[in-house]
């Protein structure tokens, strides 16, 4: 039981700290290293929509990406060539 709760608090700050990682590359304009570290929050967290919301938010101006579809697919299909 501790246990359990332990790994959740762990993986909570782990996602916290991804989610903080890429809003500070954003603000420093490093686009493609924040959406690698996008890319892993939503691995770790899929549910958590802040990822989805966060590279929604830097991909859809570079690639004109246009459903939330789209940009599932874009995204699992590798590495998006964005301008840095």
């Amino acid at each position: 039981m501790f246990q359990t709760q332990s790994r959740r608090a762990t993986s909570t700050r782990a996602v916290e700290a991804l989610y903080a990682t890429g809003h500070w590359l954003l603000s420093q304009e490093r686009i493609a290293q924040a959406i690698v570290v996008f890319r892993a929050m939503i691995h770790v967290a899929p549910h958590d929509e802040r990822g989805w919301l966060a590279l929604g938010h830097v991909t859809k101006p570079a690639n004109n990406i246009r459903s939330p579809r789209a940009l599932r697919s874009r995204i699992r299909s590798g590495p998006v060539d964005t301008p840095v």
